[in-house]
């Protein structure tokens, strides 16, 4: 049987995982700093942030489209 694949760790240092941080930006975070203000991911050490930067992007592109 195989196990499921555990969630991909985004943010290191608050244990926030890519889903958290999707879920946010998705709920309208549309920026690094907004996502920090939401759940604190990229207020750590920052190395997260230019991936945030990138997933907000990308969430973006990918649902401008929905409406």
């Amino acid at each position: 049987m195989t196990q499921p694949t555990p969630p991909t760790l985004l943010c290191c240092c608050l244990r926030l995982t890519q889903q958290d941080v999707d879920e946010v930006i998705l709920a309208g975070a549309t920026s690094a700093d907004e996502v920090a203000n939401a759940c604190g991911a990229g207020t750590g050490c920052g190395s997260c942030r230019p991936e945030i930067t990138q997933r907000c992007r990308t969430l973006a592109t990918n649902t401008s489209g929905d409406s």
